[in-house]
């Protein structure tokens, strides 16, 4: 399992996976049947990028994960998304958390990581950022 979470190859496809799925909900009701599978199958991912913080977390220790950028990006996320997978699993009707729902859009952010996954972005990405200054 932790060769699996610790594969770049398999988290990208993960996080389009979801980008995919958070797109769709858009579209789908959640009181509808495909809605409601979109909703769960976001809580199922949600659930396997927890997992995939703890994975890093116990490999790299903690000091080591937290001085990756991407890394407290994630884990931001990931702490933003625990809400709603609290309001699944526990009947929180006499509570009205639906204010929390709405963190549940920056979740979209994820797909940021893929940058990531692509050669020599940082220096790509420097030189936009040099470029727009001068522009300025």
């Amino acid at each position: 399992m932790k060769r699996i979470f610790l594969n770049d190859v398999f988290l990208l496809k993960l996080i389009s996976l979801n980008a995919l799925i958070i797109f769709l909900q858009g579209f789908f009701p959640v009181v509808s049947v495909t809605g409601s599978v979109l909703d769960m199958t976001d809580n199922f991912l949600t659930s396997l990028f927890i997992i995939e913080a703890f994975i890093k977390i116990q490999s790299f220790g903690i000091r080591s994960y937290f001085k990756d950028t991407w890394n407290i990006f994630d884990f931001i996320l990931v702490v933003i998304a625990l809400p709603s997978l609290v309001m699944m699993f526990t009947p929180l009707e006499m509570v009205s958390l639906d204010f929390l729902l709405t963190l549940r859009i920056l979740r979209v952010f994820k797909f940021f990581r893929v940058l990531k996954f692509i050669p020599n972005i940082s220096a790509l990405l420097n030189g936009i950022f040099r470029a727009l200054q001068s522009s300025v």
